[in-house]
């Protein structure tokens, strides 16, 4: 991701302006190539992804309408979509679990699953429609960018990106709380989706203190990535559900939820390791490298 710029003498807006019209536009790019289509898509939902993260970064900063508004301008570009993306997850997933599996019975139903969600991918591909979204998303975000050159953020660089910090760490640190104390699958992608905003928060930021940032960004990512395979398995397991019941269904379900629960562990236990600080000595911390940061000529 570009580094976002400052210099704290200045308000924020403009930084931050350059750094949507900058994802918007690498969004387009992805968008436009034409070759390997899926990891096209993946990348531009990345974009929308950083987006929101620095949305919400800077939300002290912004009226309450225009954060919802931007939001959920890239919220829904990213659903638009989603759909080749989640089922190129599943095929990922579903192979993965059936390395493990050795029954003869258990591999051919794997196989089945495999086949039925190639299927169902082709007949997707075959109908246009991703095309489609493709072209009227590009379109979107090209007539958007108006938008993010009037957008208007007030407050100083450190007194909004501190707080911002301090509101996504909060944020992350009572959702690891809640499910300590009672684990769901909702909980994990609540937790997961702030994780990623924190993630691409640190990773706009890196230039303040490059060492530190890097470390915490690492830490961050890693959490995240074991969150993302969480939610993976829980897409597979509902898609499972649909599949004819027996034995065969019943042992990749029991392994998905083995692993699963595994996961869940870590992911606890790094959470713990992520989360011990409070909130306002989280963000002290960040305030004072952006306090102290001067633009070098």
């Amino acid at each position: 991701m570009k580094q976002l710029i400052f210099n704290d003498s200045q308000t924020i807006q403009p930084a931050i302006r350059k750094q949507l019209l900058y994802l918007n536009q690498a969004a387009i790019a992805h968008l436009e190539r034409k070759h390997r289509p899926n990891e096209s898509i993946h990348q531009a939902r990345l974009c929308f992804k950083r987006c929101r993260a620095m949305l919400r970064l800077v939300r002290p900063g912004l009226k309450a309408t225009d954060f919802d508004a931007f939001n959920a301008f890239y919220r829904n570009c990213g659903q638009s979509l989603g759909q080749m993306r989640d089922a190129t997850a599943r095929l990922e997933t579903i192979q993965l679990i059936s390395k493990n599996r050795k029954a003869p019975e258990t591999e051919q139903f794997v196989r089945q699953l495999t086949a039925s969600l190639r299927k169902s991918q082709s007949a997707w591909k075959a109908t246009g429609q991703q095309e489609k979204e493709v072209s009227e998303t590009i379109t979107k975000l090209l007539d958007f960018e108006d938008n993010i050159q009037g957008l208007e953020l007030s407050g100083s660089a450190s007194a909004v990106i501190t707080a911002g910090i301090r509101r996504l760490y909060r944020q992350g640190r009572k959702r690891k709380e809640e499910l300590v104390d009672q684990p769901d699958d909702i909980g994990f992608h609540q937790l997961r989706k702030t994780v990623k905003y924190l993630g691409y928060a640190f990773e706009a930021l890196q230039y303040l203190y490059p060492a530190q940032m890097k470390s915490q960004l690492n830490e961050l990512v890693k959490l995240g990535r074991l969150l993302g395979s969480h939610h993976d398995l829980v897409i597979l397991l509902d898609l499972l559900n649909e599949s004819p019941a027996g034995r065969q269904r019943t042992n990749v379900r029991r392994s998905i939820i083995r692993r699963k629960k595994r996961l869940e562990k870590k992911i606890l236990a790094d959470a713990d390791f992520i989360f011990l600080w409070k909130p306002a000595e989280f963000a002290g911390r960040v305030r004072v490298m952006v306090e102290y940061y001067r633009v070098r000529p």
